[in-house]
C-alpha cells in the first residue's frame, strides 16, 4: 500500500518517457507452425534474489521480496542443442559471493544460489559438451557466469554486446573472454514489430531480434515451437510490467545497470504492441518470478 501516493503519481508525471518507434507494416500475429522443426524448450533458474519490485519498475510500490529468478533455457532442435543464457555456474556454487559480490548483495538484500545449469542438465543425461551453443541475450554476469562450465560451446553474441562484455570488469567479463565466441548481424527484414531480425537455424525455429538500452548489444529471442511460442527478453525487461504497462525500472537501477534505458523503452514498447496483438505469445522477462507460472518445472518442457 502506498503512504504517498500523490507524491509517487507526481514523480511518475516527471519521468518523460520516448515516444514508441514507427509501426511496422508487417501484420503482427501467430507464425505458421506448419513447416516448423520438432523442437523444445525448457528452463532451468540457477539461483534468486530479491528483486523488490519498487526497484524493478519505476512507480512500483511493493517493497517485499518478490523473488527474482536468474535463469537460463534450454532449446533442443535438430541440428543442435542451445542455451539461451548461460545462468550461473559452478563457480558461483563454490563461492555464493562470486555473484553479485558483497555490495550488490548488500542492495539486493538475499541471494540463494541453486543448482548451476550445467549440473540441471544432468536431469536429462547430458553433461556440458553436449551444448553446441551459447546464445547470449546480454553480457551482465548472472547471463554469462556459467559459460565456463561448457567450453566446447559456441558463443553467439552481437558485436557491440561483445566489446561491452570485454570492458567489464576482469572478474565479471572472464567467462566472456575465454569462451569460443562468433558475433551475429541482424541480416533480416522486417519481424512482427521490429525492423530486423535474424532467423539462427534459417527454420523460423529460433529468432533473434535487436533490443538495445539495458546494454549495447541486448538481444531477444524468440523461440517458435511446433505447438507455441515463446518471447525469451533477457533484461530488457525485470519483470512483466516493464513491457505491460510499458514503464522503464526505478531510478536507480535504471541508471546503474542500463546503458541506456531511454534507448531500452523501444523494446518494451515493441513487445507491448506484439501481445496485445498476439495474445498467445508467451513473454518471459528477465527476471520475473511469475515466468515459473508460465513454462513447466524443470526437467519437463514445452514442445
Amino acid at each position: 500500500m502506498l503512504l504517498f501516493p500523490s507524491l509517487t503519481a507526481s514523480l511518475l508525471a516527471c519521468l518523460s518517457l520516448p515516444s514508441p518507434p514507427a509501426a511496422t507494416d508487417q501484420v503482427l500475429g501467430p507464425v505458421n507452425r506448419s513447416g516448423l522443426p520438432q523442437t523444445s524448450l525448457r528452463a532451468h533458474h540457477s539461483a534468486r534474489m530479491s528483486l523488490p519490485q519498487h526497484q524493478a519498475v519505476a512507480g512500483g510500490d511493493r517493497k517485499q521480496d518478490d523473488g527474482g529468478l536468474i535463469t537460463a533455457y534450454l532449446f533442443e532442435h535438430p541440428q543442435g542443442r542451445v542455451l539461451i543464457d548461460a545462468g550461473l555456474g559452478r563457480r558461483t556454487k563454490m563461492d555464493p559471493k562470486d555473484y553479485p559480490g558483497p555490495l550488490l548483495i548488500k542492495a539486493l538484500g538475499e541471494f540463494r544460489m541453486g543448482d548451476p545449469t550445467v549440473t540441471a542438465l544432468a536431469d536429462l543425461g547430458l553433461s556440458g559438451d553436449s551444448i553446441d551453443t551459447v546464445i547470449l541475450t546480454h553480457t551482465h554476469y548472472d547471463h554469462i557466469g556459467g559459460l565456463e562450465d561448457f567450453p566446447a560451446a559456441e558463443v553467439r553474441v552481437t558485436a557491440q554486446e561483445l566489446a561491452f562484455g570485454l570492458n567489464q570488469p576482469s572478474n565479471w567479463s572472464e567467462p566472456l573472454a575465454r569462451a569460443n565466441v562468433e558475433t551475429f548481424t541482424f541480416d533480416g527484414g522486417t519481424y512482427g514489430p521490429f525492423s530486423r531480425h535474424h532467423d539462427f537455424f534459417g527454420d523460423g525455429s529460433l529468432i533473434l531480434l535487436p533490443a538495445p538500452g539495458h546494454t549495447p548489444g541486448s538481444t531477444m529471442v524468440l523461440v517458435n515451437l511446433p505447438q507455441t511460442s515463446v518471447l525469451i527478453m533477457g533484461d530488457a525487461a525485470w519483470t512483466e510490467e516493464n513491457w505491460a504497462e510499458p514503464m522503464p525500472k526505478g531510478g536507480l537501477p535504471r541508471r546503474v545497470f542500463d546503458s541506456d534505458w531511454e534507448q531500452g523503452m523501444a523494446a518494451l514498447y515493441q513487445v507491448n504492441s506484439w501481445a496485445k496483438a498476439w495474445p498467445e505469445l508467451v513473454v518471459l522477462s528477465g527476471h520475473d518470478a511469475g515466468n515459473e507460472d508460465k513454462l513447466p518445472a524443470w526437467p519437463d518442457a514445452l514442445h
